[in-house]
């Protein structure tokens, strides 16, 4: 294995529309790079499903639906890259580039900042976030970590090849539910912010809209 391991520890999330379950281990040689730490831990968490008729909200949708008409004030270098291998990906799959939303981001890094005092990932409440979809990374080092925000995206982009065209929640969606949710084909938003806990981990939220991994459904 590549790197190394912490406990899991059980989430849930509190609606019945979201199904959750325990963390698990990422491991994927690309995740690395030359300036990966040696000691590298990365966990992505369980990924979620929203079923079909789930609550949604026309007047959260219109706000996102603004942040197509603003220009985002500069993005970091981890933030620019996570987006460029996001539609990088979208584009193999003949699916339409995604936007950066400074709404989601921002909303992303106030989940951020909780998990990063609680010290654990856990998905927020989906009826607190509606229209959103979420992807969570931990990813701790003794060294310094440069690119938690690409470490978490490499992590949930590798899933491909775990996934095998099932409809959602088919197969091993624990295996591959970060995938299909960069790569669904509604989405069209993206905002991602990474937080530290100032003790060598970072916490990595990503938020999407129109969210993702829709049961029932494909992602293209």
């Amino acid at each position: 294995m590549l790197f190394s391991t912490v406990s899991a520890r059980l989430l849930l999330l509190g609606v019945p529309s979201v199904v959750m379950g325990g963390l698990i281990p990422f491991f994927n040689r690309d995740v690395r790079s030359d300036s990966t730490p040696s000691d590298l831990t990365v966990i992505t968490g369980e990924p979620e499903f929203i079923l079909l008729g789930s609550k949604r909200s026309q007047s959260a949708e219109e706000l996102l639906e603004r942040d197509l008409t603003i220009e985002p004030r500069a993005l970091t270098a981890d933030q620019t890259e996570s987006l460029r291998l996001h539609n990088v990906a979208r584009a193999k799959k003949k699916v339409k580039a995604l936007r950066w939303s400074p709404t989601l981001q921002k909303n992303a890094l106030v989940w951020a900042k909780k998990l990063a005092k609680l010290g654990k990932l856990e998905h927020s409440v989906y009826g607190e976030r509606i229209n959103q979809g979420e992807n969570l990374a931990y990813s701790w080092s003794t060294a310094t970590i440069k690119n938690p925000i690409v470490i978490g995206t490499k992590g949930w982009l590798a899933e491909i090849t775990e996934y095998h065209n099932e409809t959602i929640p088919k197969g091993d969606f624990s295996a591959y539910g970060h995938y299909t949710q960069c790569m669904w084909n509604t989405t069209t938003l993206v905002g991602i912010a990474t937080v530290s806990n100032g003790k060598g981990a970072w916490y990595t939220v990503a938020r999407y809209s129109k969210p993702g991994n829709i049961g029932g459904l494909r992602p293209y």
